[in-house]
């Protein structure tokens, strides 16, 4: 081995050292290393595998950097954005596999119920038709009462899933209201957002571009969603920048991990002047909000 080859494997080695001397020398990095690797064992390694990455890469840049300085406090800020992305990701992973659960849960004794009710409607046929048997229209009716308890309790158990679920979208529009104000009506769930915040003129602000990736972060999970991103003129006559917002933020949403052909625009003249907001709806054919 050459002289310059052995100083550069030492020079490898002590620089190795040195990051982990920083981390053992440095609370507030032993403690970093901890939640990273807490969030690395849990649900987050599978949800959030890019926000692991760069929060890992992050750490280490903060082990290299010196407490205090401008690279070690923008390596620190990197860190807590990745880690909390990586920890909200995993909620919504854990939040949408209970929302599908339970939804199958529906469906199957929705399925269960249409048999009973198939079932009691051949039952009453039969009462028709044996309507002079006495002893064979008692057996009847009692079993027409077994089926009519079995369908209680069937319905019992929806209205049990239906507050579950209810629950759930509780807890979905506590995630949402984190990166927006949330409201539910007819239509699905409207986000709305800070146009103030979010723009200037017809341009997106880096604060902006920040609350749309926490947004997607959160709801990117959902599944069989569609968004419509709906904007309003501040004022007669700012129809195009209305039109120029709503289409920035629709390639912002884009941009952050939703599919194309989920996301829509539309200037709507309907809402307050200047409001923004992204409606979540069902896709045709699904279940939910």
């Amino acid at each position: 081995m050459s002289k310059s080859i052995f100083m550069s494997v030492v020079l490898a080695g002590m620089l190795l050292g040195a990051g982990a001397a920083a981390r053992a020398a440095n609370p507030e990095l032993q403690t970093f290393q901890q939640r990273l690797s807490a969030l690395s064992q849990g649900q987050a390694a599978q949800a959030a595998p890019q926000a692991l990455a760069e929060a890992r890469a992050a750490l280490e840049a903060m082990s290299k950097a010196a407490p205090g300085s401008p690279e070690y406090a923008l390596q620190k800020d990197r860190f807590e954005s990745k880690s909390r992305e990586a920890e909200l990701l995993a909620q919504a992973a854990e939040d949408a596999g209970r929302v599908q659960a339970l939804t199958q849960r529906r469906d199957a004794l929705l399925g269960e119920l249409q048999q009973l009710q198939a079932r009691r409607a051949e039952l009453q046929d039969r009462i028709a038709r044996r309507r002079q048997e006495m002893a064979q229209r008692l057996e009847l009716n009692e079993e027409i009462e077994r089926q009519r308890r079995a369908r209680l309790e069937a319905e019992s158990r929806l209205a049990q899933l239906a507050l579950e679920k209810q629950r759930m979208e509780a807890g979905l529009n506590a995630l949402l209201s984190r990166a927006a104000q949330v409201q539910d009506d007819s239509e699905g769930k409207h986000l709305r957002l800070d146009g103030a915040a979010l723009f200037r003129g017809q341009q997106m602000t880096a604060a902006g571009q920040r609350q749309v990736q926490s947004l997607v972060a959160l709801v990117r999970a959902l599944p069989d969603r569609r968004y419509t991103v709906r904007v309003a003129p501040e004022q007669p006559g700012t129809e195009a920048v209305a039109e120029a917002r709503a289409q920035a933020l629709a390639q912002a949403l884009i941009k952050y991990g939703l599919p194309a052909e989920v996301v829509d625009s539309a200037v709507e003249a309907g809402l307050p002047a200047g409001q923004v907001e992204v409606l979540m709806r069902s896709a045709p054919g699904a279940g939910g909000t």
